[in-house]
């Protein structure tokens, strides 16, 4: 997609925010719940993913488009176990997971791809994972699904963006 919009000499904007990895890290579960016992790649393998985000970051800098990554808001793996396995048997997929906290670190390495890219890269970095971060009940800042913000986690992005460009929050 990025590609396509791309084509031309015509840079279509002067920046754009990339907020890549929370899919990308996710799994076919129930793939996983009917064969346990086999190989199970996430959506996009991590190797891929860095070389596509180079790639991508690559092509933005050669347009005259700034990229800002965005580390990945952490997600409840409790909720999120709980949402994904609707349906499925929850027993094969725990015991191809090993324990729920897996799906954490999991997701954990491709933020934390993301934050090495964007150092590799020179390439501006705001840190949604540690804004989350320093709430103690991070469940509270998201939906049922335990990955997606809610209103309360959408409140600590715009944080997140507005002290990173140092603008400061409207008074209510």
């Amino acid at each position: 997609m990025i590609e396509k919009r791309l084509k031309g000499d015509t840079p279509v904007c002067d920046a754009i925010i990339m907020d890549y990895g929370g899919n990308d890290s996710d799994f076919k579960w129930k793939e996983i719940a009917e064969c346990p016992e086999d190989e199970h790649l996430p959506n996009t393998p991590l190797d891929v993913f860095v070389d596509t985000y180079h790639k991508i970051i690559r092509m933005l800098k050669e347009k005259g488009i700034r990229p800002i990554l965005t580390t990945l808001p952490p997600l409840s793996a409790q909720k999120f176990f709980h949402w994904f396995c609707k349906g499925l048997n929850k027993e094969n997929i725990l015991k191809w997971l090993g324990s729920v906290e897996a799906i954490y670190r999991w997701q954990e390495n491709y933020s934390r791809a993301v934050e090495k890219i964007a150092v590799a890269t020179n390439t501006l970095l705001v840190d949604l994972r540690g804004a989350f971060l320093k709430h103690r009940r991070i469940e509270n800042l998201l939906c049922e699904d335990g990955t997606h913000p809610n209103t309360e986690g959408q409140k600590i992005i715009t944080q997140a963006f507005l002290d990173f460009f140092k603008i400061p929050r409207k008074k209510r």
